[in-house]
Formats: structure tokens, C-alpha cells, sequence
């Protein structure tokens, strides 16, 4: 492969000031957004055969790495011209592309074009290091030095594959000038070459040493091997003193002895778990109990309280559920009480986790009654009258929440158990209650989600006593403190008699501050989002990430990290500002923070599924703010984040060959699986989407469970799930559901009351 010899970087991209001090004023308009290829959507591939443009090198660049054509990506990143202010970014990924290239030819021993690895990493290093002095201060500088890194040892591994001593010496040793910029694998894989040149020049107790180095900075089996198989080889009196030195190691990293139970408790153990085999219940359930009493911190006695639990959970799960009743289980429970709190609160827990709420409350409750410190019998209370409430013995949990708020008025349960109280008590129709409840938990230090809900249901609360003063005095702040919320929308309506529709102004210009340096990086994001280089432009803006950024300056740089699908930054920015701010919330910002992005994929998977498109991007924005690579730390992945259990079995319903899970980051695939799923769990739930919402989240298991614990659903189910995150993502996706209709479909009037099957299927236009 014939390359060109690079030609030196202009002074476009490097005479530049790079002083970020040095600050300009700016008048930009908000509407004058860069312009943006969204090609990593879509089939890159065909997009790749139809690229043409002024950014053609650069787009096709990108689009080769997508599809993991290495050779394709070299050749369209060594013909970005040397006068790019975004030369940087070819190199870095002509960097990548040649470390994939080689590691793939390595691995099948082939050649590039009739070239070795070797040379065309030779090549790739070149350039790199011609240039990075020049580029330390851009964002792609300590890439492409790790990425030089990268393919250094990447040479000297093919070198070492194919005995090249001679330039394996002079290519470690330039590694290992590297050393304080290596990671310690790399400098254990730099020491292994070493250890592997030194054996070839048959000098054994130096490359003893430097396998020793790199078992010391990164140990592997590999390396393991290579010392014993030296061993022979060195002098006596060394291997001698080696072996000693390795056995004194070993000796220290032997694990600590295993604790063994004593002779009474070994007695006792073996005893009950003869009880078991037998499946004589009674004997068990009588020495499970003795072996926790007579041994509480004995090695057993965790075994036998767990296996105490496991035996309630099954009679549970034999008397048709949580709620039902059965010899087994009264037996079990009864002896449950009779432990100490601590015990009883690790059962109580466990089984309130497992929503067998009215199985949790007693035991709960008789841990919160002999609790001695402050903190755990206030935490026992409040769940204890959660799991009385969820299972609808009110009147227990109301004296639950009675004792909490009495006995404990420092703890931070009180401000939630005076909530829950209040929400019992509306649904008793008991306004005065309530309302005295709700005005407890709000004279507290409280969080800002426990003042929307409160502040929410205070005004349920007025309404529902008719006192019409009040009730207008709470909604007017509620609407004043929470405006782009669920609730605050609700009450917005009552208050103006419909939706008020956002005020249709032309986008403001606006004064910014920007430095020499912050406007190169915005000429570089403005070309990488024309070629469509998304993950690159977003790194270009990290410069605004060090400095406070004025509100103007923020609804600037919005638009950037929205053409570059990094919304999460731009609803940041955005959101900031218009809190603040009412005469900002126009159409124009609104419609911002909410987009119609992927629109096409959602209308087409919409009709397929017969959703409403403005429901799918409801949740998607909550999902994912539109990253279709977004991974969340359960594993759900893409727009909708779906699980990958979850993909698989409506991949079977739908026949699809799509491979799992790795096509559920392609857009079309993630809308199409999460629409056909949604869709089935309205039908599920009745055609409720609120509930059918609160299923995609928690779980659709875990959301009929808590059904059937609760009875039927009231106006405050929402706020009653015994999981904060569901309940806060129903009303989340409801809000954006009424915003996105107010904005595309017209929407003017909720229906009421504000829980209903369908929320908006029947609301006027």
C-alpha cells in the first residue's frame, strides 16, 4: 500500500492563540444551529457508497470505522488534507483503524495489501509522533498518546511472533522509555517481550528478571510458565535462593483458616439438618430455632436463619400467595417473633423486598417495638406501616405512622411516613387529616421531590375539603415551583381552565463570551458534525465543561450537544435555565428539550404496534435522552432501554433474526422490540398506560404483585409503589406524554381526574 509523505499542519489549526483566558464577545443567534449528518443511525454501510461532500475523506472515514472496515477507515483518514483544522481526528483514528488492522492480521498471520503489520504500524507511529507535541493541548493529545502506546507494543508483539530480535530490542527499549505513561498491563506485557528477547540471547537469569517484573505489574498464567521453565536453566545457588524467596511468597498469600463450628453447635447442625432430610418440619423448625438462640454469633446461626426464611417464603408461596394464611406459615412467623430486632428486621426486610407485605408487617412491627437504638426502630416503624398499608390494614399502619412521627420526630422516615399517612387518609376521604399530615412533612427539611408530591397532594387535599383560598394559594406555587412536571401541569389546568400553550417567538441572539480557543473548538465540533462524527464533536465541547457558563452562553451550546444526540448536557443547560426564568419556556426552548428525534423509525414501529409515535418518544426521552448507546448499570440497552431477557423473548414473538443484544443499539431494532412490548403491556394492564409504564420500568411481575397486595387503584397508587424510581418515571413519562402533544398534536385539556386508563386518549384539542 503507497501512502503519501504527510505534509505539515497549517497554521489554521496551530497558530491559533490557545490561551483560554483571552475572551471576545459574540452575538450568535439561538436558531443558527451547525449543521449535523446523523448517518451513525442509519445503514452506514450503504450510506458509505452514497458519501460525497466537502468533508467526503472524513465522513467516509468514520463511516469505514463504524462497519469495522480498517483498511477502508486508513485510506480515508490519510486523505484528509494536512490543512483540516481537524487533521488531529484522522490521525487518531488512522491510529485505531491500524491497531484493529494489525491485531486482526496477526491473529490469522496474514498480510495488509501484500505488507506486514509491522510496516504499517511503522507507518502509523510515524505520523502520530510527527505531530503530537502539536496536538497536546486538543482533545484527541492523550488519545493518540495512549493510542501510540497501543501500537508500540502491538509492534513489538508481531515482532516477537516472527524472532525479529534486533528491532524487538530497539522497540522495547522505546517502550519502556514510555514507563510512567504505561498502564501497569502495559508495562507487564513490555517486560514479557524483554523477558522473551533475553531467552532467545540464552541470558536466563535476565530474563528471569524481567518475567518477574511482568508477573509483578500483571500476573498471568503465561508468565507463570515462562518463569518455572527458566528455573533449570539459572545457577544453583540463584535458583536456590528463588525458590525460597517464591515459597515465602506463597506461604503469605494462603487464605485464612476456615472457621469451624464448635462441637455443640456441629451437634445441634447436623441435628436439624436431619430434620430437613426427613421432612419432618416441626423437628426442623424446632432446631433451627435452638441453633440461633443457643449460638447467635455461631458459624451456623446464618445458615439456620436463612434457612428459617426460606422455609416461610415456601409455605407463603403454598397458601396462594402473600395474603393467604396456612398452618405452616402462623407456625414459622410465631417463631420469628420471639428472636431479637435485629434478626427480625433482616427477615422483615427481605420479605417486603419480595412484596410479601402482609407476611413482613407483624414481624416488622415487633422489631420496631423491641429496637433500642433510635435510628433502626424508626426505619422498622416506617416499614411496618408500609407493609400494613400495602397490604390494606390501614388502621394498623395509620398507629404505625402515629408512633413514628410521635416517638422519632428527628428521623428521616417522619417526612415520608406523614406523607403515606396523608395519602391514606385521602382515600378516606378524610381532607382535615390529611392535610394536617401533609403540613407535619413539609415543616421538615425535606427533598425537592418530597415537596412536589406533598405540595401535590396538599392541594388534592383543599380541593377535596373545598377550601377554595387555600387550594388556589397551593396551586399557584405549585405551578410557580414546578412547572415542567406531571403534577404541576395537572395544576396548571385547574388554574387557567385548559394547557396553556408556549409562546411562539422567533430563537433571541444573544451575547456570548467566548475565548480564541472555545471558538476553535466550536469550528471543530461544527465540521465533525457535518461529517457526522457525533462521539468526536461532543469531546471537542468538553473545553465549556471547566468554566461557569452564563445562561445565554448555555442555551447556546444546547444546540450543539443536541445535533450531536448528546442531550442529557443539553436538557442540563436548557433546564437550568428556564427554572429561573418563565419568559424563556417559549415554544422554541421547549421544543428543544423536546425533540422529534428518530421520528421516522417511531411512526413506522407506532402503526405496527398501534401506540401513539408521541408516547414512544415520551419514554425514550426518559430512557435514554435519545443516546441509542446508552447502557444503564442493569444492562438495559439503547433508546428504550430494553433488557436483553426481555429482547430475546419478543424476539421470538416476532420471529425476528436480529442478533441479540447487540442489534438493540441500532435504533430501528430498539423502537421496534420496545414498541411491540409496550404495547403489550397496556393490553395487559387493561389499556392503562400508567400502569402499563410502571410494568416497563419495575417489572410487570412486581407491578401485578403489588396490584393485587393493594386492591384497586385509587388517585394515589402512583405515590403509594413501594419503589421511589417507578413511581418517579410513571410521572415523568406523563409529563413529557402532555408536553409533546401540547407541542405536535394540539393538546388544550387533560382529562380528569388525572389517573385514568388512558390519560390523554380522550382529551380535546
Amino acid at each position: 500500500m503507497k501512502t503519501k509523505k504527510p505534509g505539515s499542519v497549517v497554521a489554521v489549526m496551530l497558530v491559533v492563540p490557545l490561551l483560554v483566558g483571552f475572551v471576545k464577545p459574540f452575538e450568535v443567534n439561538l436558531g443558527d444551529l451547525p449543521k449535523v449528518d446523523r448517518w451513525a443511525t442509519g445503514d452506514k454501510a450503504t450510506r458509505l457508497k452514497k458519501t460525497k461532500g466537502p468533508h467526503d475523506p472524513l465522513m467516509k472515514m468514520g463511516l469505514s470505522r463504524s462497519i469495522e472496515d480498517w483498511q477502508g477507515c486508513i485510506k480515508f483518514a490519510k486523505q484528509v488534507s494536512t490543512k483540516s483544522p481537524v487533521k488531529d481526528w484522522a490521525v487518531l483514528f488512522e491510529l485505531e483503524c491500524a491497531k484493529q488492522l494489525s491485531l486482526n492480521t496477526i491473529a490469522s498471520k496474514g498480510k495488509i495489501e501484500g505488507m506486514s503489520p509491522a510496516f504499517a504500524l511503522k507507518e502509523t507511529i510515524a505520523l502520530g509522533e510527527k505531530y503530537i507535541s502539536e496536538w497536546k493541548d486538543f482533545p484527541t493529545g492523550k488519545k493518540i498518546s495512549q493510542d501510540l502506546i497501543d501500537a508500540n507494543i502491538l509492534l513489538c508483539q508481531w515482532l516477537d511472533g516472527h524472532s525479529q530480535w534486533k528491532d524487538l530490542r530497539i522497540q522495547v527499549q522505546k517502550v519502556l522509555k514510555m514507563e510512567e505513561s504505561l498502564t501497569r498491563a502495559q508495562k507487564s506485557q513490555a517486560y514479557f517481550f524483554a523477558g522473551n528477547l533475553l531467552v532467545a540471547e540464552r541470558q536466563w537469569s535476565n530474563a528471569f528478571l524481567q518475567f518477574q517484573r511482568a508477573q509483578e505489574f500483571n500476573p498471568s498464567p503465561e508468565i507463570e510458565s515462562r518463569l518455572k521453565a527458566i528455573l533449570p536453566m539459572l545457577s544453583s545457588a540463584l535458583r536456590q535462593q528463588i525458590e525460597l524467596q517464591m515459597n515465602t511468597a506463597k506461604s503469605s498469600q494462603e487464605p485464612p483458616p476456615v472457621l469451624l463450628p464448635s462441637a455443640d453447635e456441629k451437634e445441634q447442625f447436623d441435628q436439624a439438618q436431619g430434620y430437613l432430610a426427613r421432612n419432618d418440619i416441626t423437628g426442623a423448625l424446632a432446631s433451627l430455632s435452638k441453633l440461633i438462640k443457643s449460638f447467635p454469633l455461631g458459624v451456623k446461626s446464618k445458615w439456620a436463619q436463612d434457612k428459617m426464611f426460606e422455609m416461610l417464603v415456601q409455605e407463603i408461596e403454598k397458601s396462594n400467595g402473600p395474603n393467604g394464611e396456612s398452618v405452616g406459615k402462623k407456625r414459622i412467623q410465631g417463631l420469628m417473633l420471639d428472636f431479637d430486632a435485629e434478626r427480625q428486621v433482616e427477615w422483615g426486610k427481605s420479605l417486603f423486598d419480595l412484596q410479601y407485605y402482609a407476611a413482613a408487617a407483624p414481624i416488622l412491627n415487633k422489631a420496631a417495638d423491641q429496637s433500642s437504638g433510635v435510628a433502626q426502630a424508626a426505619r422498622a416503624y416506617f416499614m411496618a406501616g408500609r407493609a400494613y398499608q400495602l397490604s390494606q390494614n390501614y388502621p394498623q399502619a395509620k398507629t404505625l405512622y402515629r408512633t413514628l412521627v410521635k416517638n422519632y420526630p428527628m428521623a428521616p422516615e417522619v417526612v415520608d411516613g406523614a406523607i403515606q399517612w396523608a395519602l391514606i387518609n385521602i382515600n378516606e376521604n378524610d381532607a382535615s387529616e390529611a392535610i394536617s399530615h401533609l403540613e407535619m412533612a413539609r415543616a421538615r427539611k425535606i427533598t425537592s421531590q418530597q415537596d412536589l408530591i406533598s405540595l401535590f397532594w396538599l392541594y388534592q387535599s383543599y380541593k377535596l375539603k373545598k377550601a377554595e383560598l387555600e387550594a388556589a394559594k397551593t396551586s399557584a406555587e405549585l405551578v410557580k415551583k414546578y412547572p415542567l412536571t406531571y403534577y404541576g401541569l395537572i395544576a396548571s389546568q385547574e388554574v387557567n381552565k385548559g394547557l396553556v400553550p408556549y409562546e411562539k417567538r422567533s430563537p433571541e441572539t444573544v451575547r456570548v463570551n467566548f475565548s480564541d480557543r472555545e471558538m476553535l473548538a466550536l469550528t471543530r465540533a461544527k465540521i465533525l458534525l457535518s461529517s457526522g462524527l457525533l462521539d468526536s464533536a461532543n469531546e471537542e465541547l468538553l473545553i465549556f465543561s471547566t468554566r461557569n457558563l452564563s445562561p445565554a452562553e448555555g442555551r447556546y451550546l444546547a444546540g450543539f450537544y443536541a445535533q450531536s444526540l448528546h442531550y442529557s448536557k443539553a436538557f442540563s443547560l436548557l433546564n437550568s435555565d428556564i427554572e429561573d426564568l418563565p419568559e424563556k419556556r417559549t415554544e422554541f426552548v421547549i421544543k428543544q428539550l423536546f425533540p422529534k428525534e428518530f421520528w421516522e423509525y417511531v411512526t413506522d414501529d407506532s402503526k405496527r404496534s398501534n401506540l401513539d409515535p408521541l408516547l414512544l418518544l415520551s419514554v425514550m426521552k426518559q430512557e435514554s435522552a435519545f443516546d441509542f448507546e446508552a447502557v444503564s448499570r442493569s444492562g438495559a440497552v439503547g433508546l428504550l432501554q430494553m433488557i436483553p431477557p426481555t429482547a430475546d423473548d419478543v424476539k421470538k414473538e416476532l420471529n425476528s433474526k436480529a442478533e441479540m443484544p447487540r442489534e438493540l443499539f441500532d435504533p430501528g431494532t430498539n423502537i421496534r422490540y420496545c414498541a411491540y412490548y409496550l404495547a403489550s403491556l397496556i393490553k395487559k394492564f387493561n389499556g392503562s398506560i400508567p400502569v402499563a409504564l410502571a410494568a416497563y420500568n419495575a417489572g410487570p411481575k412486581r407491578i401485578t404483585m403489588f396490584m393485587n397486595s393493594h386492591g384497586p387503584l385509587t388517585d394515589t397508587w402512583v405515590d403509594e409503589l413501594p419503589w421511589s424510581e417507578p413511581s418517579f418515571y410513571v410521572k415523568s413519562i406523563l409529563k413529557n406524554y402532555i408536553v409533546y402533544r401540547m407541542l405536535y398534536a394540539g393538546l388544550t385539556q387533560l382529562p380528569s381526574p388525572p389517573w385514568t386508563n388512558s390519560p390523554l386518549s380522550s382529551s380535546g384539542h
